[in-house]
């Protein structure tokens, strides 16, 4: 799968809490239901890994940080 496919698939994961819509899931034809749910939980976990961590969203511009 290319990884502009493979990112919109990730995407359409999160977008949907946690799962692939059936809609979404016909556009991905090659990939299989067993596969469909591993991404799914994959995806369930690398969320819940940066959401507990506290990872920053993003970083602070440099008029931001303060010394």
């Amino acid at each position: 799968m290319p990884y502009r496919r493979a990112s919109l698939l990730i995407k359409f994961i999160q977008q949907n809490k946690g799962n692939l819509s059936k809609g979404e899931s016909t556009a991905c034809a090659e990939i299989s239901d067993e596969e469909i749910e591993q991404i799914e939980r994959t995806v369930g976990t690398a969320w819940l890994d940066v959401h507990q961590a506290g990872i920053p969203k993003r970083r602070p511009s440099t008029s931001e940080e303060t010394i």
